[in-house]
């Protein structure tokens, strides 16, 4: 982020400009951007000098303001159904309040974690996995089923393997089981 323009060198800005100067040029002997520059002096020419003051309404994070109680019946809701999430009970308020404007989503986020009603999923514990010893320790079984063969005719396997060699056991093909029940 740069610094604030000086009042005095936006003031100059304007009476280069109006002595001829183009923007582009202003902006490089003044060591300012070229957007800068033309901003400043779109405002200047909309709004006079008053235009040339700094503006800071629009700066800062934006907030819509939520009436006290559209907050409450958020917070009611989550306390009464913990599992829900905010984009739930946001569409639920939207058909029950079809004119009211509604925080958004990640707004009622920020005030059910401020309040302490998000929990955070807890991931459940890896297996551990001990590490094969010896060959023939662990087997590793894969079916390839309903395969067809050049032939047209259709086939399955199984390959064995054997996990601390990589070593291929056995691969049995046979035909695919029929349903005899249809």
């Amino acid at each position: 982020m740069g610094k604030a323009i000086s009042m005095h060198l936006r003031e100059l800005i304007v009476k280069d400009r109006e002595s001829g100067k183009s923007l582009m040029q202003i902006s490089q002997e003044q060591n300012l951007s070229y957007s800068t520059v033309r901003n400043l002096w779109k405002r200047y020419q909309q709004v006079g000098i008053k235009g040339l003051a700094p503006n800071y309404s629009n700066c800062g994070p934006k907030q819509v303001k939520t009436a006290y109680p559209i907050y409450r019946r958020v917070m009611w809701l989550k306390r009464r159904h913990p599992k829900w999430g905010a984009p739930y009970i946001r569409t639920l308020l939207q058909q029950r309040y079809p004119t009211m404007v509604l925080p958004s989503a990640r707004t009622m986020q920020l005030w059910f974690r401020k309040k302490g009603y998000n929990h955070p999923k807890s991931t459940p514990a890896k297996p551990k996995l001990i590490p094969v010893q010896a060959p023939h320790d662990c087997w590793q079984v894969d079916a390839k089923e309903k395969l067809i063969l050049v032939d047209n005719t259709r086939a399955c396997y199984l390959t064995i393997v054997d996990v601390k060699s990589g070593a291929i056991i056995d691969s049995p093909a046979f035909p695919p089981q029929t349903d005899k029940s249809g």
